[in-house]
């Protein structure tokens, strides 16, 4: 079984949401995000389903965080600063309709994933990967030979 990064950091976000009792607020774009730059000639315009809970500030959409310098909550827009793609080193993107819009997220989704990679640094060497290896059973066998499989321990045998 193999788990990707944004699983785990799925998940962390699940466990960590229970041990606090602010939740996120977060809407959805109506409009897909083509762009990654915010300049103030052409900024950036989110349409989003709601703007009840957006005011100025950090939103999260997907990985990156962008910052809200206004919102129109008739239309139902927000307009990103200048500054604001890619905010706070996080990389600017782009985004398919539907995807969720968090505001002012409480774990956002960069510093998770920066914990969950400097964590699995800090193990190094002592993490250690699982694989799989088969052998074709023979009759005139007894033994098979490992070296050269680079195995350090064997944690179950099946036949």
């Amino acid at each position: 079984m193999t788990v990707t990064l944004k699983e785990i950091i799925d998940e962390v976000l699940i466990n960590l949401s229970g041990y606090t009792y602010q939740q996120d607020r977060s809407t959805y774009l109506t409009t897909a995000v083509t762009t990654t730059t915010s300049p103030s000639t052409s900024p950036t315009i989110l349409s989003l389903a709601s703007t009840d809970n957006v005011g100025k500030g950090i939103i999260e959409v997907g990985e990156e965080l962008m910052w809200v310098d206004s919102f129109d909550r008739i239309a139902n827009k927000a307009t990103i600063a200048p500054y604001g793609r890619g905010y706070l080193g996080t990389t600017a993107s782009t985004a398919a309709v539907d995807t969720k819009v968090t505001i002012s997220p409480i774990f956002p989704r960069y510093v998770v994933k920066k914990a969950v990679n400097d964590t699995l640094q800090a193990i190094g060497s002592q993490l250690l990967a699982v694989k799989r290896t088969s052998f074709v059973y023979n009759a005139a066998v007894t033994t098979y030979e490992l070296t050269g499989l680079n195995i350090e321990n064997i944690l179950t045998m099946t036949w």
